[in-house]
């Protein structure tokens, strides 16, 4: 459970983050690589990067080994948003439920349902629960 919690404190600090308004414009820009251009011309992989070529086998051995590298981490950022919206889906039917419970006063379930699906704040006196749940449903409860 700790680690849940400590996962979901994660997920909610970087919640945080992007519905900051200041973040939001910075979320939005297009993005340049001017910069890195000339950050790269400076250091020592800029200044090979200018001698490979795709007609030397060494520098197509290199771009290869750091072609799989960069399909690895994506495909562990993808593999981790599938698995973040398959458990949001988890989260938001088992929120379905919670409110369904409590407009026909069954508060076993509802007890039982958020005793599994909402954390204590490890820092702070407030209770979480995973990002990207739609707490909507809970404004028409009686």
């Amino acid at each position: 459970m700790k680690q849940d919690a400590l996962r979901n404190r994660v997920v909610d600090g970087i919640f945080d983050v992007i519905l900051n308004p200041k973040n939001q414009i910075n979320l939005t820009m297009p993005i340049t690589t001017s910069n890195i251009g000339k950050l790269a011309e400076k250091s020592i992989l800029g200044q090979a990067s200018l001698k490979m070529s795709p007609f030397n086998p060494s520098s197509k051995y290199l771009m290869q080994i750091q072609n799989m590298v960069g399909k690895t981490v994506i495909g562990n950022v993808a593999t981790g948003l599938k698995s973040f919206f398959a458990l949001s889906n988890v989260y938001n039917t088992r929120f379905r439920e919670i409110a369904n419970a409590l407009n026909s006063r069954d508060y076993e379930t509802v007890r039982s349902l958020l005793s599994r699906y909402i954390f204590k704040h490890p820092t702070e006196d407030r209770f979480i629960t995973l990002a990207n749940v739609n707490m909507e449903m809970f404004d028409n409860t009686d």
